[in-house]
């Protein structure tokens, strides 16, 4: 995934999870339910965050 990632420029992905990426400037919000985060796309789409990778992606912004 990483390569994909780099064709499709980098800088506008953040990951969820290993198998999951989206596109930054299609979010809508973020939401946390208990101890679980999950990103909701603007087309109603909702994506798990896991702990690695919201600590990794998503708090450095």
């Amino acid at each position: 995934m990483t390569t994909s990632l780099k064709r499709l420029g980098e800088q506008n992905f953040k990951r969820c999870n290993r198998s999951v990426a989206v596109n930054a400037k299609h979010i809508a919000h973020l939401e946390q339910k208990l101890n679980q985060q999950r990103v909701v796309m603007q087309g109603g789409e909702a994506f798990k965050i896991t702990h690695k990778y919201y600590y990794q992606f998503w708090l450095t912004d």
